[in-house]
Protein backbone atom coordinates (compact mmCIF):
# COMPACT_ATOMS: atom_id res chain seq x y z
CA UNK A 1 0.00 0.00 0.00
CA UNK A 2 1.30 3.43 -0.98
CA UNK A 3 -0.32 5.99 1.32
CA UNK A 4 1.23 9.00 -0.46
CA UNK A 5 1.73 7.77 -3.99
CA UNK A 6 1.70 11.20 -5.56
CA UNK A 7 -0.41 14.29 -6.20
CA UNK A 8 -3.67 13.36 -7.88
CA UNK A 9 -7.33 13.56 -6.96
CA UNK A 10 -7.87 9.82 -6.76
CA UNK A 11 -6.97 6.43 -5.29
CA UNK A 12 -6.60 3.14 -7.09
CA UNK A 13 -6.09 -0.59 -6.92
CA UNK A 14 -3.52 -1.78 -9.48
CA UNK A 15 -3.40 -5.51 -10.19
CA UNK A 16 -0.12 -5.48 -12.11
CA UNK A 17 1.67 -3.66 -9.32
CA UNK A 18 -0.14 -5.70 -6.63
CA UNK A 19 -0.70 -2.52 -4.71
CA UNK A 20 -3.15 0.11 -3.53
CA UNK A 21 -2.24 3.70 -4.39
CA UNK A 22 -3.60 6.60 -2.37
CA UNK A 23 -2.92 10.10 -3.67
CA UNK A 24 -3.25 13.56 -2.19
CA UNK A 25 -4.42 16.92 -3.51
CA UNK A 26 -5.27 20.43 -2.37
CA UNK A 27 -8.90 21.48 -2.10
CA UNK A 28 -10.28 24.85 -3.14
CA UNK A 29 -9.13 26.53 0.07
CA UNK A 30 -5.60 25.14 -0.12
CA UNK A 31 -6.09 22.37 2.42
CA UNK A 32 -4.21 19.17 1.57
CA UNK A 33 -6.49 16.14 1.37
CA UNK A 34 -4.97 12.66 1.78
CA UNK A 35 -7.20 9.96 0.31
CA UNK A 36 -5.49 7.36 2.55
CA UNK A 37 -7.21 9.00 5.53
CA UNK A 38 -10.69 8.26 4.18
CA UNK A 39 -12.25 5.08 5.56
CA UNK A 40 -14.61 4.90 2.57
CA UNK A 41 -11.87 5.26 -0.03
CA UNK A 42 -9.55 2.74 1.62
CA UNK A 43 -12.41 0.25 1.98
CA UNK A 44 -13.47 0.85 -1.63
CA UNK A 45 -10.01 0.07 -3.00
CA UNK A 46 -9.67 -3.01 -0.77
CA UNK A 47 -13.03 -4.12 -2.19
CA UNK A 48 -11.57 -3.92 -5.70
CA UNK A 49 -8.64 -6.11 -4.63
CA UNK A 50 -10.90 -8.68 -2.95
CA UNK A 51 -13.24 -8.96 -5.94
CA UNK A 52 -10.29 -9.21 -8.33
CA UNK A 53 -9.02 -12.17 -6.31
CA UNK A 54 -12.43 -13.86 -6.39
CA UNK A 55 -13.43 -13.03 -9.97
CA UNK A 56 -10.27 -12.07 -11.89
CA UNK A 57 -12.02 -11.88 -15.26
CA UNK A 58 -14.31 -9.07 -14.12
CA UNK A 59 -11.51 -6.52 -14.17
CA UNK A 60 -10.66 -7.57 -17.72
CA UNK A 61 -14.19 -7.10 -19.05
CA UNK A 62 -15.09 -4.22 -21.33
CA UNK A 63 -18.80 -4.43 -20.47
CA UNK A 64 -19.89 -1.27 -18.63
CA UNK A 65 -22.08 -3.25 -16.21
CA UNK A 66 -19.21 -5.53 -15.20
CA UNK A 67 -16.99 -2.55 -14.50
CA UNK A 68 -19.86 -0.89 -12.63
CA UNK A 69 -20.28 -4.02 -10.49
CA UNK A 70 -16.60 -3.70 -9.54
CA UNK A 71 -17.20 -0.10 -8.48
CA UNK A 72 -20.40 -0.99 -6.66
CA UNK A 73 -18.67 -3.83 -4.82
CA UNK A 74 -16.10 -1.28 -3.63
CA UNK A 75 -18.81 1.07 -2.33
CA UNK A 76 -20.75 -1.81 -0.75
CA UNK A 77 -17.51 -2.93 0.95
CA UNK A 78 -17.21 0.56 2.46
CA UNK A 79 -20.80 0.46 3.76
CA UNK A 80 -20.58 -3.04 5.20
CA UNK A 81 -17.12 -2.44 6.70
CA UNK A 82 -18.57 0.49 8.59
CA UNK A 83 -21.35 -1.74 9.96
CA UNK A 84 -18.73 -4.17 11.28
CA UNK A 85 -18.03 -1.59 14.01
CA UNK A 86 -20.59 -1.43 16.81
CA UNK A 87 -19.73 2.15 17.72
CA UNK A 88 -20.34 3.22 14.13
CA UNK A 89 -23.70 1.45 14.12
CA UNK A 90 -24.59 3.47 17.20
CA UNK A 91 -23.44 6.65 15.46
CA UNK A 92 -25.57 5.86 12.39
CA UNK A 93 -28.65 5.32 14.56
CA UNK A 94 -27.96 8.48 16.58
CA UNK A 95 -27.42 10.70 13.53
CA UNK A 96 -30.37 9.29 11.58
CA UNK A 97 -32.69 8.87 14.60
CA UNK A 98 -33.40 5.40 13.28
CA UNK A 99 -34.43 6.56 9.79
CA UNK A 100 -31.60 5.27 7.60
CA UNK A 101 -32.93 7.21 4.59
CA UNK A 102 -32.37 10.54 6.36
CA UNK A 103 -29.29 12.38 4.99
CA UNK A 104 -26.26 11.41 7.11
CA UNK A 105 -22.67 10.32 6.61
CA UNK A 106 -23.90 6.72 6.31
CA UNK A 107 -24.96 6.91 2.66
CA UNK A 108 -22.22 9.34 1.54
CA UNK A 109 -19.30 7.52 -0.08
CA UNK A 110 -16.03 9.49 0.05
CA UNK A 111 -17.56 12.52 1.74
CA UNK A 112 -14.39 14.60 2.18
CA UNK A 113 -13.18 14.06 -1.37
CA UNK A 114 -16.68 14.68 -2.70
CA UNK A 115 -16.89 17.97 -0.81
CA UNK A 116 -13.59 19.04 -2.36
CA UNK A 117 -15.17 18.43 -5.77
CA UNK A 118 -18.27 20.39 -4.83
CA UNK A 119 -20.57 17.39 -4.28
CA UNK A 120 -22.84 17.83 -1.25
CA UNK A 121 -23.47 14.09 -0.82
CA UNK A 122 -19.91 12.81 -1.23
CA UNK A 123 -18.43 11.20 -4.32
CA UNK A 124 -21.49 8.98 -4.59
CA UNK A 125 -24.77 8.87 -2.70
CA UNK A 126 -25.80 5.28 -1.92
CA UNK A 127 -29.34 6.43 -1.10
CA UNK A 128 -30.61 7.22 -4.57
CA UNK A 129 -33.53 6.29 -6.85
CA UNK A 130 -31.59 5.97 -10.10
CA UNK A 131 -32.60 3.55 -12.86
CA UNK A 132 -30.30 2.05 -15.47
CA UNK A 133 -31.80 4.26 -18.20
CA UNK A 134 -31.11 7.43 -16.17
CA UNK A 135 -27.32 7.11 -15.97
CA UNK A 136 -24.43 6.82 -18.41
CA UNK A 137 -22.14 3.91 -19.25
CA UNK A 138 -19.32 5.50 -17.24
CA UNK A 139 -18.73 2.79 -14.67
CA UNK A 140 -18.72 4.99 -11.55
CA UNK A 141 -21.95 6.67 -12.66
CA UNK A 142 -23.57 3.36 -13.62
CA UNK A 143 -22.49 1.70 -10.36
CA UNK A 144 -24.83 3.99 -8.40
CA UNK A 145 -27.83 2.00 -9.69
CA UNK A 146 -26.75 -1.31 -8.16
CA UNK A 147 -25.41 0.32 -4.99
CA UNK A 148 -28.72 2.14 -4.59
CA UNK A 149 -30.67 -1.11 -4.87
CA UNK A 150 -28.39 -2.74 -2.30
CA UNK A 151 -28.81 0.22 0.07
CA UNK A 152 -32.61 0.12 -0.20
CA UNK A 153 -32.57 -3.62 0.54
CA UNK A 154 -30.34 -3.12 3.57
CA UNK A 155 -32.55 -0.33 4.92
CA UNK A 156 -35.80 -2.25 4.44
CA UNK A 157 -34.30 -5.34 6.07
CA UNK A 158 -33.30 -3.20 9.05
CA UNK A 159 -36.82 -1.74 9.25
CA UNK A 160 -38.32 -5.25 9.19
CA UNK A 161 -36.00 -6.58 11.88
CA UNK A 162 -35.86 -3.68 14.34
CA UNK A 163 -37.58 -4.59 17.60
CA UNK A 164 -37.03 -2.23 20.52
CA UNK A 165 -38.35 -4.81 22.99
CA UNK A 166 -35.52 -7.21 22.12
CA UNK A 167 -32.46 -5.35 20.86
CA UNK A 168 -31.00 -1.90 20.68
CA UNK A 169 -31.45 -0.57 17.08
CA UNK A 170 -27.67 -0.32 16.74
CA UNK A 171 -27.34 -4.03 17.44
CA UNK A 172 -30.04 -4.81 14.89
CA UNK A 173 -28.14 -2.75 12.31
CA UNK A 174 -24.95 -4.63 13.23
CA UNK A 175 -26.79 -7.93 12.72
CA UNK A 176 -28.24 -6.85 9.37
CA UNK A 177 -24.77 -5.79 8.23
CA UNK A 178 -23.38 -9.24 9.08
CA UNK A 179 -26.22 -10.94 7.23
CA UNK A 180 -25.86 -8.76 4.13
CA UNK A 181 -22.08 -9.26 4.08
CA UNK A 182 -22.50 -13.03 3.82
CA UNK A 183 -25.31 -12.72 1.28
CA UNK A 184 -23.50 -10.32 -1.05
CA UNK A 185 -20.28 -12.33 -0.90
CA UNK A 186 -22.12 -15.54 -1.77
CA UNK A 187 -23.98 -13.81 -4.60
CA UNK A 188 -20.75 -12.63 -6.24
CA UNK A 189 -19.13 -16.02 -5.73
CA UNK A 190 -22.10 -17.68 -7.43
CA UNK A 191 -22.15 -15.12 -10.25
CA UNK A 192 -20.72 -15.64 -13.75
CA UNK A 193 -16.97 -16.08 -14.10
CA UNK A 194 -16.79 -13.20 -16.59
CA UNK A 195 -18.88 -10.38 -18.08
CA UNK A 196 -21.38 -10.27 -15.21
CA UNK A 197 -24.34 -7.94 -15.50
CA UNK A 198 -26.45 -6.38 -12.78
CA UNK A 199 -29.25 -8.91 -13.30
CA UNK A 200 -26.79 -11.80 -12.84
CA UNK A 201 -25.73 -10.68 -9.35
CA UNK A 202 -29.28 -9.58 -8.48
CA UNK A 203 -30.59 -13.04 -9.34
CA UNK A 204 -27.73 -14.63 -7.39
CA UNK A 205 -28.69 -12.57 -4.33
CA UNK A 206 -32.27 -13.78 -4.62
CA UNK A 207 -31.10 -17.38 -5.06
CA UNK A 208 -28.94 -17.22 -1.93
CA UNK A 209 -31.78 -15.75 0.15
CA UNK A 210 -34.03 -18.55 1.46
CA UNK A 211 -36.88 -16.44 2.81
CA UNK A 212 -39.56 -15.88 0.13
CA UNK A 213 -40.74 -12.57 1.57
CA UNK A 214 -37.19 -11.23 1.41
CA UNK A 215 -36.78 -12.57 -2.13
CA UNK A 216 -39.84 -10.57 -3.14
CA UNK A 217 -38.49 -7.51 -1.36
CA UNK A 218 -35.18 -7.84 -3.24
CA UNK A 219 -37.01 -8.14 -6.57
CA UNK A 220 -39.11 -5.06 -5.80
CA UNK A 221 -36.00 -2.91 -5.43
CA UNK A 222 -34.23 -4.42 -8.44
CA UNK A 223 -37.35 -3.96 -10.61
CA UNK A 224 -37.66 -0.33 -9.50
CA UNK A 225 -34.27 0.31 -11.06
CA UNK A 226 -35.03 -1.74 -14.22
CA UNK A 227 -32.24 -4.18 -13.45
CA UNK A 228 -34.27 -7.08 -14.84
CA UNK A 229 -35.57 -5.04 -17.78
CA UNK A 230 -33.58 -6.22 -20.82
CA UNK A 231 -34.67 -3.18 -22.83
CA UNK A 232 -33.30 -0.66 -20.30
CA UNK A 233 -29.89 0.65 -21.35
CA UNK A 234 -27.56 3.30 -19.88
CA UNK A 235 -26.82 6.37 -21.94
CA UNK A 236 -23.66 6.38 -24.11
CA UNK A 237 -20.62 7.96 -22.53
CA UNK A 238 -17.64 9.47 -24.30
CA UNK A 239 -14.89 11.53 -22.74
CA UNK A 240 -11.46 12.16 -24.29
CA UNK A 241 -8.36 10.72 -22.63
CA UNK A 242 -10.24 9.13 -19.73
CA UNK A 243 -9.02 5.60 -19.14
CA UNK A 244 -11.44 3.31 -17.36
CA UNK A 245 -8.39 1.19 -16.61
CA UNK A 246 -10.23 -2.01 -15.67
CA UNK A 247 -7.50 -4.21 -17.15
CA UNK A 248 -4.95 -3.07 -14.61
CA UNK A 249 -6.40 -0.29 -12.46
CA UNK A 250 -9.62 0.41 -10.58
CA UNK A 251 -9.89 3.97 -9.35
CA UNK A 252 -12.24 5.60 -6.87
CA UNK A 253 -13.13 8.35 -9.32
CA UNK A 254 -12.71 8.74 -13.12
CA UNK A 255 -9.69 10.86 -13.95
CA UNK A 256 -7.15 11.72 -16.62
CA UNK A 257 -3.92 9.78 -16.19
CA UNK A 258 -0.58 11.53 -16.40
CA UNK A 259 1.41 9.35 -18.86
CA UNK A 260 4.78 10.46 -17.47
CA UNK A 261 3.74 9.71 -13.89
CA UNK A 262 2.37 6.30 -14.90
CA UNK A 263 5.59 5.47 -16.76
CA UNK A 264 7.60 6.42 -13.68
CA UNK A 265 5.48 4.18 -11.45
CA UNK A 266 5.75 1.23 -13.86
CA UNK A 267 9.53 1.56 -14.19
CA UNK A 268 9.84 1.65 -10.40
CA UNK A 269 7.97 -1.62 -10.07
CA UNK A 270 10.10 -3.23 -12.74
CA UNK A 271 13.18 -2.32 -10.71
CA UNK A 272 11.60 -3.69 -7.55
CA UNK A 273 10.69 -6.87 -9.43
CA UNK A 274 7.17 -6.73 -8.01
CA UNK A 275 5.53 -8.22 -11.09
CA UNK A 276 6.87 -11.71 -10.37
CA UNK A 277 4.55 -14.55 -9.36
CA UNK A 278 1.35 -12.67 -10.20
CA UNK A 279 -2.08 -14.23 -9.99
CA UNK A 280 -2.20 -14.62 -13.75
CA UNK A 281 0.82 -16.91 -13.55
CA UNK A 282 -0.77 -19.22 -11.01
CA UNK A 283 -3.24 -20.74 -13.48
CA UNK A 284 -6.88 -21.75 -13.23
CA UNK A 285 -6.21 -24.39 -10.58
CA UNK A 286 -4.96 -21.73 -8.18
CA UNK A 287 -8.02 -19.55 -8.86
CA UNK A 288 -10.35 -22.48 -8.26
CA UNK A 289 -8.65 -23.16 -4.93
CA UNK A 290 -9.11 -19.51 -3.91
CA UNK A 291 -12.80 -19.55 -4.87
CA UNK A 292 -13.37 -22.86 -3.08
CA UNK A 293 -11.81 -21.67 0.19
CA UNK A 294 -13.69 -18.37 0.20
CA UNK A 295 -16.93 -20.11 -0.77
CA UNK A 296 -16.56 -22.54 2.13
CA UNK A 297 -15.96 -19.67 4.54
CA UNK A 298 -18.90 -17.65 3.21
CA UNK A 299 -21.17 -20.70 3.25
CA UNK A 300 -20.31 -21.19 6.90
CA UNK A 301 -21.14 -17.55 7.59
CA UNK A 302 -24.37 -17.77 5.61
CA UNK A 303 -25.43 -20.86 7.56
CA UNK A 304 -24.61 -19.16 10.85
CA UNK A 305 -26.49 -16.00 9.85
CA UNK A 306 -29.27 -17.68 7.86
CA UNK A 307 -31.72 -15.57 9.85
CA UNK A 308 -30.96 -12.25 11.44
CA UNK A 309 -31.92 -13.77 14.76
CA UNK A 310 -29.05 -16.26 14.49
CA UNK A 311 -26.31 -13.62 14.42
CA UNK A 312 -24.43 -13.85 17.68
CA UNK A 313 -26.10 -11.65 20.27
CA UNK A 314 -23.97 -8.89 21.74
CA UNK A 315 -24.80 -8.25 25.40
CA UNK A 316 -22.99 -4.90 25.18
CA UNK A 317 -25.96 -3.48 23.32
CA UNK A 318 -28.79 -4.87 25.45
CA UNK A 319 -31.78 -2.56 25.51
CA UNK A 320 -31.54 -0.42 28.62
CA UNK A 321 -34.46 0.78 30.70
CA UNK A 322 -35.26 4.36 29.85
Amino acid sequence: MYARAGEMMNAEYARNEKALFFYYFNNNIGQRIYTCESFDIVSHEVGHAVLDGLKPHYIESRLPETGALHESFGDITAILSLLEQLDMCEAVIAHSKGDLHSPTFFMRIGEQMGNALGFKMGLRNADNNLRIDQVTEEIHDLSRVFTGAFFDILVEMFEQEVNLNKYDPAETLFRVGKYMSALVLMAFLNGPKRDAKFRDIAKAMMDVEKDNSRKNMFKKHFDKRKIFDWSAKPKPYARPRVIEGRISVCGTYPYVHDPEFRAEIESTFQLLDMNDNGLEDEGDDFQEQVELKVSQAANGAADEWRTIEDVEHTPLLEKKDM
